[in-house]
């Protein structure tokens, strides 16, 4: 039996959650393509070892301040808030991921970023001026160079993208700029978003949906931040990272309803494997069918403020036992939280 290590550096919250401790029947299943998950164990309510370091900043003369930190042990969830806001840790009310959409349709300005392709739904221009734009956000991630940044104005794209450089591509609004991703040739490795490149990435406000992957990361070398992303509805995974030089941050965001394929494995809000590092910051993962977080190859991951609701089980799809799982958290293989 593999023994895993475990540590948890901070305090996230799973309400409503399903799952029998076991090893996992199905790892012969798990398609080419996914990190080796055998002997598998599920932890439940994982306890810190009594001799775990403090956080990173904290001393030991600190202790009590750690010890009057918020525990939202009284905090009722929202679990209707629509796309484009958040049941933020804490809060009373859908707190919303950006600052909205601005009468113009276009991003609002950022001190200190300048804008080098404008793309609009539709239109048919160079894209070097939003009054020009181009309908193609691919189109424009394949002409910008290395620290661009793209400016995605309001409305519906029938498009994937791939993002190999470092570029910062920012919607206008979470809410109302959406990436609708067709049924993908490989379930497993295709997504709305794929980022597997080198440099520093950004991606900001958007709404991704579709027959397919929410937003993989594959080895990817440089940073990633990923804020006010709504992940909604997707098939197979919501956030899929892997490989060992990438380093996410994904803030205030949310992934909701991930479901697994008509038969098969899958179904994760979130699937890490190879090492990769992330960061979840102000992140609501619920009504996700099978996994809400799912960890395995010494996966790293903090969680700051997260809210794993509501994770169901797989009450039809899957390939050896139907109603199996319903985890928010499965932890395997030495992967750290």
């Amino acid at each position: 039996m593999t023994r895993n290590r475990v540590t948890v550096w901070l305090v996230f919250l799973c309400l409503s959650c399903s799952g029998e401790p076991g090893e996992d029947p199905t790892d012969n299943l798990v398609p080419s393509g996914i990190s080796e998950l055998e002997n598998a164990t599920l932890f439940e309510n994982p306890v810190p070892p009594a001799t775990a370091e403090l956080p990173a900043g904290v001393s030991g003369d600190d202790i009590s301040d750690v010890a009057q930190l918020p525990t939202y042990s009284d905090w009722q969830p929202l679990r209707d808030c629509p796309v484009g806001t958040i049941a933020l840790v804490g809060s009373e009310s859908c707190e919303p991921m950006d600052s909205g959409c601005a009468e113009d349709s276009w991003p609002q300005p950022v001190e200190g970023e300048s804008p080098t392709f404008f793309v609009e739904a539709g239109a048919t221009g160079d894209g070097t001026d939003a009054t020009t734009p181009m309908g193609s956000i691919q189109a424009a991630l394949d002409q910008a160079e290395v620290g661009n940044v793209i400016y995605v104005a309001s409305g519906t794209y029938e498009e994937v993208l791939t993002l190999t450089r470092a570029i910062t591509l920012r919607g206008a609004c979470t809410a109302e700029t959406i990436l609708l991703g067709s049924a993908p040739e490989n379930l497993v490795k295709d997504a709305v978003i794929n980022i597997s490149g080198v440099g520093e990435v950004a991606v900001h406000s958007f709404t991704l949906t579709g027959e397919r992957n929410g937003l993989q990361v594959a080895d990817h070398q440089g940073s990633i931040h990923l804020e006010a992303l709504a992940i909604e509805s997707n098939l197979y995974s919501g956030l899929h990272g892997q490989g060992n030089s990438a380093e996410v941050t994904f803030k205030r965001s949310s992934i909701r309803h991930t479901r697994p394929p008509d038969v098969g494995f899958g179904g994760f809000a979130v699937q890490l494997s190879s090492f990769i590092q992330v960061s979840f910051i102000d992140v609501e993962i619920r009504d996700n069918i099978q996994f809400g977080l799912r960890m395995s190859a010494e996966a790293q991951a903090t969680l700051e403020r997260v809210a794993i609701l509501d994770t169901q089980p797989n009450l039809e799809s899957h390939p050896s036992a139907p109603g199996i799982y319903g985890d928010a958290v499965y932890i395997t293989s030495y992967a750290q939280l």
